[in-house]
């Protein structure tokens, strides 16, 4: 263990650097790096006047503490990683340390308790971590963050001092103890959050506060569905919203009547929240959702229904800018002179159903959210949705009640909860699904647009007996990801296109067909297995369709069922297993590349015997 200060004034603090580095206070530079054995100290010797030291890679020590140089500031800075073994002291406080570092830093000391003095730094867009075996982490002063606040191993000791979190999206991570705990918004932003990745508990004073109605806080679990408990000894809020929430304690959870009222975006406990209420749009010209003059008696909460019935002018515009729309939104009976726009300028989350009204122009930039937890209807009356829409409603149904189109551009996500298709079709640029459910019925949905165009991965999909149909005809290539599930039809309609189409995962299907008019590549993921009972795949004269993998190795296509071959013809084929090898027939017109590198196996480059019927497509 040896002490490393810091000499020479403006440098770069990484593992090249040794210029800056002395052994004793003002010494000669050229000691070794600091290493986690070594406590590191910037002091009044470290520089005569103003300098600025720069984390540019990976750093650590025992120990750090940053005091300021014999006159001026030092500017800390960087965005590389410390971590750090010892104790935490910015001792030189704001008179002494000009503070724009965002790097992570990470507190690890084990079996010991380590202090924390920020000395009134405020910490910048950084995660702060502690993680520690056996450790505790002890306050020594008030502690501000714009960033996260993660415990992962050992415990927080707040010391009888206030953490203040002041930033926009901050998370805390851990079961973590506080005595005070301060949740401000971050000024005129709409988008404030804290989300919680475990319990907290708050021994003295609790206070969560949005800016104002418009500039509302959110605090909500990390997991949509997944509820966090917040006990506090007392509680004081205002403008707040809250999602997942469980209030316990001796505070008062009657949030109702609290200075902005209080927002419920559902799955809340222990909570009592402000009553709904339904706000109806006033007025006949544009307007923004953020102007409470244009509501019944304010601006939606969460709770709150929408009822928009107006009779509009000419060439109108109801502008969506806040995050949270309200309930169940309404557009029926609205009319106009010429043409009504609905445009969405952030990401709008609902809570119930959507009806919309035909004719209504839909445009903006940024995607559409449903959080409800009931059950609710999407109905667009053949509207296209100009941006991408999520289903993120933890226990939640989302019923189409018509067709339901997007961009090509555009993706469909399912996070948590259901999206029924409900007998409708489904037009999407992409389908994306990390979680919940996804029924899709018995009817041929369209994939229109290119790359990760089908992505399922931890989502169920109810039993399906439709049609997922990709219609692009560009020469971009596509992907089906189809995450070991089981398929009806899955169609490959691309025309002209000459672009490859990628299938990964061990998927399952009735019929695989492609009927692209042109030369191109059905690539399988390599060490894959597709099942199918009938394989439409055949290419033209001239215009071969190559089944092969992904690398050189080998992928696998199994035929299920006792009936019927699968007879094609004009396909291209290398690194292809077909079992049973007695029923995958290729055809007197197609090639045999089967030899080259890892050897296929299992196609018969023949025509079968006569059946008594051919392959289907239904």
């Amino acid at each position: 263990m040896a002490n490393r200060y810091w000499v020479g004034g403006t440098g770069n603090w990484d593992a090249a650097t040794t210029t800056n580095w002395a052994a004793t206070s003002g010494g000669a530079g050229g000691a070794s790096v600091p290493t986690s054995a070594d406590s590191v100290i910037f002091d009044a010797a470290s520089n005569a006047t103003l300098y600025t030291v720069t984390v540019t890679a990976s750093a650590t020590c025992l120990d750090l503490t940053v005091g300021a140089p014999a006159s001026g500031k030092i500017t800390f800075a960087g965005s590389s990683a410390i971590n750090i073994a010892g104790n935490l002291s910015f001792s030189g406080g704001t008179a002494g340390i000009t503070y724009t570092y965002t790097g992570a830093i990470t507190m690890s000391g084990a079996s010991a308790t380590y202090t924390i003095n920020l000395n009134g730094i405020i910490l910048n867009n950084q995660s702060f971590i502690m993680n520690g075996v056996g450790s505790t982490f002890q306050l020594t002063s008030a502690f501000t963050t714009l960033g996260g606040f993660t415990l992962t191993n050992g415990t927080f000791d707040g010391n009888s001092l206030t953490v203040s979190m002041t930033g926009v999206a901050q998370t805390i991570s851990g079961n973590v103890t506080f005595y005070n705990l301060t949740r401000t918004g971050s000024g005129v932003v709409k988008t404030s959050s804290l989300s919680l990745i475990g319990n907290i508990t708050v021994t003295n004073n609790l206070v969560f506060n949005g800016n104002s109605a418009i500039n509302r806080l959110e605090i909500l679990s990390s997991a949509k569905g997944t509820p966090r408990t917040i006990t506090a000894a007392n509680v004081s809020c205002s403008y707040l919203d809250m999602g997942d929430i469980t209030g316990a304690g001796a505070g008062s959870w009657n949030l109702s009547a609290i200075t902005g009222l209080s927002g419920d975006c559902g799955g809340n406990s222990g909570i009592t929240f402000t009553t709904a209420a339904t706000q109806t749009a006033t007025g006949t010209t544009s307007f923004s959702w953020s102007n409470v003059a244009r509501w019944t008696s304010r601006i939606p909460l969460p709770q709150d229904d929408v009822v928009i019935n107006n009779a509009f002018g000419t060439s109108q515009t109801i502008t969506a800018d806040m995050p949270r729309l309200g309930k169940s939104i309404d557009f029926t009976g609205t009319t106009w002179t010429t043409g009504l726009t609905f445009a969405m300028t952030t990401n709008g989350t609902f809570y119930g159903s959507f009806t919309l009204i035909s004719g209504l122009t839909l445009s903006g930039t940024s995607l559409y959210v449903y959080e409800g937890r009931g059950t609710s209807t999407l109905t667009t009356f053949g509207l296209t949705f100009a941006r991408s829409f999520t289903v993120n409603c933890g226990a939640g149904t989302l019923l189409l009640g018509g067709n339901f189109t997007m961009g090509v551009t555009n993706t469909l996500r399912v996070t948590t909860g259901t999206l029924d298709t409900n007998g409708y079709v489904v037009s999407a640029g992409l389908v994306s699904a990390t979680g919940g459910t996804l029924t899709l019925g018995s009817v041929t949905h369209l994939i229109t647009g290119v790359g990760s165009a089908w992505s399922i991965t931890g989502t169920t999909l109810t039993a399906y007996t439709g049609t997922i149909k990709f219609t692009d005809t560009t020469n971009s290539a596509l992907t089906f990801a189809g995450g070991n599930k089981t398929y009806y039809n899955v169609w490959f309609s691309r025309g002209a296109s000459t672009a490859t189409n990628t299938i990964s995962g061990s998927n399952t299907f009735y019929d695989f067909r492609d009927d692209g008019s042109i030369a191109h590549t059905i690539a399988f993921t390599t060490g894959t297995t597709q099942t199918v009972t009938t394989f439409t795949v055949s290419g033209t004269a001239g215009q071969l369709i190559s089944i092969n993998s992904t690398t050189t190795g080998t992928h696998t296509l199994v035929k299920t069922g006792t009936s019927y071959n699968i007879s094609r013809d004009y396909l291209n084929i290398q690194h292809s297993i077909a079992t049973p090898s007695s029923t995958w027939f290729a055809g007197v017109n197609s090639t045999n590349n089967q030899g080259v590198a890892t050897a296929g196996s299992g196609w018969i480059f023949n025509t079968p015997a006569p059946q008594n019927s051919s392959n289907f497509f239904f």
